[in-house]
């Protein structure tokens, strides 16, 4: 896997053992999924990647020169008849340094439209506003590097709204909200793979 992989219509990523190793060691406590969620999902990157929908860049949190900024990418599956959503953060750094990189991966059960909705209005909400530079401060312990944000640098773009319409769609096909017109009866078929 060091070879590129298609981000939807975003590019290519390098995605190689290393990084996929540190992508399933990572600990994350805000993770939505069990283990075997996760690491179905990591075992699938290439295709959640490939047919995934960019959401928003945002600014780097630290505000590190090397890291121009980073997206946030979504994606769906489907496992033991449940409906997940996928989100992949990808950080941009200089091409001299590997261009794109997958940094991080969580899932989330869409269970309700609402929890999904909720899930992604918040990674959204927590993203930083405009890039930070660190600079230093000085207290009574001695100097602390401390972000200094800059609203003349990268900033955080406008959600996609088809991100939006991606959860819906994950909610209403694990929840059979489409019609048999949608699920392929109007052009002859069976099943939505007919259509």
């Amino acid at each position: 896997m060091g070879s590129p992989l298609k981000v939807g219509n975003s590019g290519t990523l390098t995605l190689g053992v290393n990084g996929i190793k540190e992508l399933v060691s990572r600990p994350d406590g805000t993770r939505q999924v069990d283990d075997e969620t996760f690491k179905l999902a990591v075992t699938n990157i290439e295709e959640l990647l490939s047919r995934s929908l960019y959401g928003w860049s945002a600014p780097d949190k630290k505000g590190r020169e090397a890291i121009d900024h980073g997206e946030k990418h979504f994606s769906g599956f489907i496992h033991l008849g449940k409906v997940y959503g996928v989100k992949m953060t990808v950080r941009v750094v200089k091409e001299s340094q590997g261009g794109k990189k997958l940094y991080e991966l969580d899932a989330i059960e869409i269970s309700s439209l609402e929890k999904g909705m909720e899930w992604l209005n918040k990674a959204y909400s927590g993203e930083p506003k405009s890039k930070a530079s660190l600079s230093a401060k000085a207290t009574r312990e001695g100097m602390r590097k401390e972000p200094e944000w800059d609203s003349h640098d990268f900033t955080l773009t406008p959600m996609n709204l088809e991100v939006q319409g991606l959860f819906d769609a994950l909610y209403r096909l694990g929840h059979s909200f489409f019609s048999q017109v949608s699920k392929g009866a109007r052009f002859g078929t069976t099943g939505v793979n007919g259509i």
